[in-house]
């Protein structure tokens, strides 16, 4: 009885041909919003996971950037979602928020997901900016960095958008 043998880079080429045709290249289902609301205020608890907050009547513009994602139907625990929260001054027509306003600006980003670490956690580098474009409309470039307890995970989010007055 004789018995073939094939190559290594024959039966690893098989293999790699099968993979990449076996994958999905579908999008993930994702979700996002972007929204301000009038006479509100950012209240902030610090817990062991970061911050709980909540948004509250008050006398400031608070923006709230939502993005979340179903993940893929095939995968488990791959959903993902990201909250970015931050006020200004009511009657505001533009502004720049940076390391040094953030806190005062109740900058916030969260996560929420089964990726180690999750919560809301402080701004703390980076940049806000926005400029009012229509009586309900603010158009808001973000490019900011947070650090996830202690410096241990650093998360960067850059994006722009119209944040439009929640009714």
């Amino acid at each position: 009885m004789k018995i073939s043998t094939y190559p290594i880079s024959k039966i690893l080429l098989l293999f790699s041909f099968a993979f990449i045709c076996s994958c999905d290249t579908g999008d993930d289902s994702n979700y996002a919003e972007f929204d301000y609301s009038d006479d509100s205020k950012i209240e902030a608890v610090e817990t062991d996971r970061g911050f709980d907050i909540s948004i509250t009547e008050g006398d400031m513009l608070v923006f709230e950037y939502i993005f979340e994602t179903e993940g893929r139907e095939e995968v488990a625990d791959d959903e993902f979602a990201q909250r970015l929260y931050f006020e200004i001054p009511a009657g505001t027509q533009e502004f720049e928020l940076d390391s040094e306003s953030f806190a005062t600006a109740s900058a916030y980003l969260g996560r929420s997901c089964f990726c180690g670490i999750t919560g809301n956690y402080p701004v703390n580098a980076g940049s806000i900016s926005g400029r009012k474009i229509s009586s309900n409309t603010f158009a808001v470039t973000i490019d900011i960095q947070v650090n996830f307890e202690d410096d241990f995970d650093t998360y960067q989010l850059q994006t722009s958008a119209n944040f439009k007055r929640r009714n």
